[in-house]
């Protein structure tokens, strides 16, 4: 398939534009208010994804019989259209409207993705630079709004959630442009896995240890246990991988992290001495933290209290550990499974896409409309059944398994640690990057093996 000069133009800076966008996935937002308890919003990444799959449509129009062929596309098309089926008995028709517009966009973006990857692979080194640059400016101003919060700055000026100021730990948890600390630290799950691979193959330079000790530091001040479980996991993988042939350099990258991690308690406990807004101090903002992150198992009840904090700015109890972060979780799966469980129905095909929030409403009244799992698997469950439980399963099944028959063990480590972070957040839309890094690694494959085979002009 020949390609024009033009196109593959288009197609270069709509790619430089999406790999932008993805860490915008929040802020900028435009609103159009609430509907049936669903947020109107666009997001700059919806607007790159837009952007991309529209650069891509001659190659898409040319090249699709062979993405007919692709077995990844076709079962994710297939839970598209389960959820537009689903359509037919949902109880939030408008929120399952929405949803299932996100995942026919996802799908033709994976096509675009897997269409555009064999001329852009030329741009390999460009690309890579503009994503280097992104992490670093995002990172950057993250810790910028620990810092900037702890003197004091509003939150316009931030860009904080109000949910993560100061008040809890002492310190802010950053969330960059993203919505919340767990979702900036799933975007920088895969450059620091990436940087890392570079590290302990010894492929690494100067930019990419800055992205690295950046990507590090800032997902570690998030305070994110989804994103820790995470990033454990990649790391562990690429152990598992390379670490044999590359006995030396992982053990720099090691105490590289090691370092990192140190440093950022440091950078975290001096942002607590520095807000003058509450009684906690240093020490006690990194205890807290532990307690926290340790789910209470480290009591940190011999910790000093100063002085009581004023309303405005309520402390954690002594213990550091907040129980109902983690029993509104389990309370909420708990509560999901018998919804789904309801009737054979709703076991087999789920109460209908986007509509958890309103059958839990309907059921009992407590409950908002705008209620979600914090589980995307478990809230995939209850919305599409079993059956589409599978399907969704299968998308990423897919894409694992011909990761591991090509043997691409770095791809496996980024894919494996970012899809299992969807155990502890509901939804696609704020983590749209996941599904580009799927695509992307099955376009990658599908290139190698010639799959689809494009010329410039």
């Amino acid at each position: 398939m020949t390609v024009n000069t033009k196109t593959l133009h288009y197609i270069y800076v709509a790619a430089v534009a999406l790999i932008v966008g993805l860490f915008f996935s929040y802020k900028p937002t435009f609103s159009f208010g609430t509907v049936s308890g669903t947020n109107l919003e666009i997001s700059a990444t919806q607007f790159a994804i837009g952007a991309f799959i529209l650069a891509c449509a001659p190659l898409l129009w040319r090249a699709r019989a062979q993405l007919y062929h692709t077995l990844s596309l076709r079962i994710l098309s297939g839970l598209a259209l389960l959820s537009t089926i689903s359509l037919l008995y949902t109880p939030n028709l408008t929120r399952g409207v929405l949803f299932t517009t996100l995942l026919w966009v996802i799908t033709v973006a994976w096509a675009a993705i897997i269409v555009s990857v064999p001329i852009l692979k030329r741009y390999f080194a460009p690309l890579r630079l503009v994503g280097f640059w992104v992490v670093t400016i995002t990172a950057v101003f993250a810790w910028f709004q620990v810092y900037a919060e702890a003197m004091g700055a509003s939150t316009t000026f931030t860009l904080l959630p109000e949910a993560y100021l100061s008040g809890v730990f002492g310190f802010a948890r950053p969330t960059a442009f993203a919505l919340e600390p767990q979702f900036l630290g799933s975007l920088l799950v895969a450059p620091l896995l990436y940087t890392a691979y570079l590290e302990m193959t010894r492929q690494q330079t100067r930019f990419s240890r800055i992205v690295l000790l950046l990507s590090a530091s800032a997902l570690l001040a998030t305070i994110s246990r989804g994103a820790y479980l995470a990033t454990a996991i990649g790391f562990l993988l690429l152990f598992a991988f390379y670490a044999k042939a590359n006995i030396a350099a992982s053990f720099k990258l090691i105490s590289i992290l090691s370092a990192t991690a140190l440093v950022t308690i440091g950078l975290l406990g001096f942002a607590a001495h520095l807000n003058q807004r509450d009684s906690i101090s240093g020490e006690q903002a990194i205890l807290k933290s532990v307690s926290q992150l340790s789910l209470g198992t480290i009591s940190i009840d011999s910790a000093p209290v100063l002085q009581q904090p004023s309303v405005a700015q309520p402390a954690l109890p002594t213990s550091g550990y907040v129980a109902s972060s983690t029993d509104s979780r389990l309370s909420m799966a708990e509560t999901a499974l018998k919804l789904w469980s309801s009737t054979p129905g709703t076991v087999l095909f789920g109460v209908g896409s986007g509509g958890f929030g309103t059958s839990l409403h309907q059921a009992d009244s407590t409950y908002p409309k705008n209620s979600v799992v914090n589980n995307h698997y478990l809230e995939t469950l209850v919305e599409l059944g079993l059956v589409g439980l599978a399907v969704f399963i299968g998308v990423i099944g897919s894409v694992l398994l011909l990761l591991i028959r090509d043997r691409a063990w770095l791809a496996v480590a980024i894919i494996t640690a970012v899809t299992l972070q969807w155990l502890f957040f509901s939804g696609s839309i704020n983590v749209l990057h996941i599904w580009v890094l799927l695509a992307a690694s099955v376009a990658f494959i599908a290139d190698r093996k010639n799959t689809v085979r494009l010329k410039q002009a």
